[in-house]
């Protein structure tokens, strides 16, 4: 009975880490970096929790067979369950900087970990000292298998230190969902310990990673990392939405294009142009309200998309966005001034086609542009 209740638990976890890894792979932006470590650690997860139950269903069997798969089966779990913990503090380390190279090289700092594990592992079906197989086909635990737990349970509280010193750089939503990861698999797994034959460890890392999918994964899909706001993926969404119950409403589509970005780029450098994003994402969450959808469309360009009762509230809207971007003027640790050339069109009036009133508004923007070009040619 109890073996069945186990059996259970495993295709429910399993089940809903393929759930969750289904849609990763779906979706369009899978190629983000962020995605691919998520997806990494939900498949590697997956990989132990059978392997793990294989495990669970091999143990007392008998036959030389059944002893040989057993011992193979716990070999490879013995070396499979680090890399989940490698990749979690990946995960985190690239939460924190946003930087690919830097996260890749964290490999480099746990390969002598990698390599003694998978070393140990391997020769415990000759040393014992990790496990050994008795007469009966029963697994048990060898007297260094301490030392891989120390190693596991070193991972998750090496993330769980990650999260607690950066505090101020992680936003208060993702917080206490991020240091829950390593709190509710540490809890399983040091159950798991006292009480050997309870299969709690990695059962409760599938309910970690489902929380985290739900509170910053699924988020992070639809969001840009570096201002916050939405991607154009979830903006162009958000339109098919408003196109299917927008009746008798009127919309306006804004696009914005950030004046002389690449001299930022070129004079200070790409962290500044990075600020300057930023600080045009906070000029825009000033000025529009809750209600309004704004969203950086692709490198220095941004779309809102808000309702309006009357068009002749739309040169009132642009002169508010332009009154609010000169309340922040160049300072000394940001010396870029921000300006946007703004374009506009109005929806269903102009088209109810997205992609035309796209073309429509993204036109007055590049007009709008091209005259600020004249001007500073000819003064």
């Amino acid at each position: 009975m109890q073996f069945f209740q186990f059996m259970q638990v495993y295709i429910v976890s399993i089940g809903v880490l393929a759930v969750i890894l289904f849609k990763i792979i779906c979706e369009r932006d899978y190629d983000q970096f962020q995605n691919k470590l998520f997806a990494t650690i939900v498949a590697i997860t997956i990989n132990v929790l059978i392997v793990e139950a294989l495990g669970w269903w091999l143990d007392g069997m008998a036959g030389s067979s059944a002893r040989l798969f057993l011992i193979l089966d716990t070999v490879i779990l013995m070396i499979i369950t680090l890399y989940p913990g490698i990749l979690w503090i990946m995960y985190l380390d690239y939460q924190l900087h946003h930087n690919k190279k830097r996260t890749k090289k964290i490999w480099i700092w746990f390969s002598p970990a990698i390599a003694y594990i998978t070393t140990l592992s391997l020769t415990a079906p000759v040393n014992g000292l990790l496990f050994y197989v008795d007469e009966m086909n029963r697994y048990h635990r060898g007297s260094w298998y301490w030392q891989a737990e120390l190693l596991y349970f070193g991972f998750f509280l090496i993330g769980l230190m990650m999260i607690i010193f950066n505090k101020k750089k992680i936003p208060k939503s993702d917080f206490y969902t991020l240091i829950m990861f390593p709190l509710i698999p540490f809890i399983g797994t040091l159950i798991q310990m006292l009480f050997y034959g309870m299969a709690l460890a990695w059962n409760s890392v599938s309910i970690s990673l489902l929380i985290i999918y739900i509170n910053i994964q699924s988020r992070a899909i639809n969001s840009d990392y570096l201002t916050g706001l939405y991607n154009r993926r979830r903006f162009e969404n958000y339109f098919e939405d408003i196109s299917r119950i927008a009746f008798n409403r009127k919309f306006l589509l804004l696009m914005l294009d950030v004046d002389n970005f690449k001299r930022i780029n070129d004079k200070w450098g790409h962290r500044m142009g990075d600020r300057a994003l930023e600080r045009c994402a906070v000029i825009l969450k000033k000025c529009f309200h809750n209600d309004d959808f704004i969203a950086r469309y692709g490198g220095d360009e941004f779309v809102v998309l808000l309702e309006i009762k009357n068009e002749e509230d739309i040169e009132a809207i642009i002169r508010r966005l332009k009154s609010m971007t000169a309340k922040y003027p160049p300072t000394e640790n940001q010396p870029f001034e921000i300006s946007f050339s703004i374009g506009h069109a109005i929806y269903p009036k102009e088209s109810t086609d997205p992609k035309k009133l796209f073309q429509i508004a993204d036109s007055r923007m590049y007009e709008e542009k091209r005259k600020l070009y004249l001007r500073i040619k000819n003064s």
